[in-house]
């Protein structure tokens, strides 16, 4: 009796691992709505103590949030926490989908547990937190977060932009504009970095939002067709970085402040 129990039990585990990777298939083809059911299949072939089942949780959530239903979403979540409190990465990715639905003070606390659960400090996990709390006005935390995140990872280059970035309006709020200025000109001539899928990490000051930030730097050192320049190289880089819909335009930030710049002249201000 035991090894038929045995064997029945993990002919149901092959199932549900068989469901797992056809849930994944069809969440990379965008087919959320047959994700969902593959991923119910799961949930209610294996018991709620499975990492399978968990992870069917989480994956549930992730289509629910994909086709607009944030509430079921966030149910989902909840419940994998529940039967998972001890799991960083679950803490992790219900950050990630309050940072993804713009509830940062959660997003902050979720990565703060996160963090607290992992075995080792992970500057993964720290950078994320510094984007919550950089989102809730909390600069100082924010950075402190990033330096962190790059203490243990020196080679992180969307930590060095953020901080870079961060820094730089840091200089601008406190009405260094000339400081604030150079900060965003080499930001604005540096390669957007880009990170592997699985991380996660989203870059910020991208090369249009920058531009605006120097242009407003350039207004408040009486520089106005300087400002006007970078407004309007501004507006040009987003609908670039729209139409690319990532990585944002690096062809336009070229050919718009090249083209520029060869009929002014490099700024050296």
């Amino acid at each position: 009796q035991m090894c038929r129990e045995s064997i029945g039990q993990g002919n149901i585990e092959l199932l549900a691992r068989q469901s797992a990777l056809e849930a994944e298939v069809l969440i990379l083809l965008g087919r959320y709505r047959e994700a969902i059911e593959a991923c119910t299949e799961m949930i209610v072939s294996i018991p709620p103590n499975s990492n399978l089942h968990v992870e069917a949780r989480l994956m549930r959530g992730c289509c629910y949030s994909e086709v607009g239903e944030i509430d079921r979403a966030f149910e989902e979540y909840r419940e994998a926490i529940v039967l998972a409190p001890e799991r960083a990465d679950v803490h992790e990715a219900s950050g990630e989908l309050f940072l993804l639905h713009h509830w940062f003070g959660e997003a902050a606390t979720a990565f703060g547990t996160a963090a607290r659960l992992s075995d080792a400090l992970s500057p993964r996990i720290m950078y994320k937190r510094a984007l919550a709390l950089l989102a809730v006005g909390n600069v100082a935390a924010s950075l402190k977060d990033m330096h962190k995140a790059l203490r243990v990872n020196p080679n992180m280059p969307v930590a060095v932009r953020a901080r870079d970035g961060v820094s730089a309006l840091q200089s601008a709020t406190s009405g260094d504009f000339r400081h604030a200025y150079v900060r965003f000109n080499v930001l604005l001539h540096a390669a957007v970095p880009r990170t592997p899928a699985s991380d996660r990490l989203p870059a910020l000051f991208l090369p249009h939002e920058i531009a605006v930030y120097r242009g407003v730097c350039s207004l408040y050192l009486g520089e106005a067709s300087a400002a006007i320049q970078d407004f309007a190289a501004a507006v040009e880089l987003a609908q670039q970085a729209l139409l690319a819909n990532f990585p944002p335009g690096e062809q336009g930030q070229g050919s718009i402040f090249s083209e520029h710049e060869a009929s002014t002249g490099p700024r050296t201000t």
